[in-house]
């Protein structure tokens, strides 16, 4: 009887949690599992907390494996309010045929105000920054041995 009740017993993941300001205008936290395999459905959570009255534009991708960095998923494109606090919560399932590397969290942030922004010439434009969080390894297949080189002679 024992043993059935450890079978049926759930076992929690331990999750990768990450804390990042984003100089004092805002700050990001992070929440992704630590382990995940081919097929599995992986929960991402995002707070992105803004700390000043600024416009924010925040872009959110995620790529996996060692050979998928072409194909990137965007989970999030969004114009945020000033002061305004986004809780993201995206599920991404893992291809089965995927190669064996890690789970990249890439989120490309934006923002301006008044007295905060950059100026090429006489444009003014977002400052822009980004984050990139490594989420679970995955042990998928193995990455493709055959290297491609391009020669380039003068």
């Amino acid at each position: 009887m024992l043993i059935i009740l450890m079978l049926a017993t759930p076992v929690l993941a331990q999750m990768l949690i990450y804390k990042e300001p984003i100089g004092d205008v805002a700050v990001v936290e992070l929440s992704v599992p630590e382990t995940a395999k081919p097929g599995d459905t992986v929960p991402i959570l995002i707070v992105f907390t803004s700390r000043r009255d600024m416009d924010f534009i925040l872009e959110i991708c995620v790529g996996y494996g060692w050979g998928r960095w072409t194909n990137w998923t965007i989970l999030l494109n969004a114009h945020l309010k000033p002061l305004e606090k986004k809780i993201i919560l995206h599920t991404v399932t893992i291809p089965e045929d995927v190669e064996t590397g890690p789970m990249i969290i890439w989120l490309a942030i934006q923002y301006t105000n008044e007295e905060c922004y950059c100026v090429e010439g006489d444009q003014t434009y977002y400052v822009y920054t980004d984050r990139i969080f490594t989420g679970p390894y995955i042990q998928g297949t193995q990455p493709r041995s055959e290297t491609h080189f391009i020669q380039y002679s003068p």
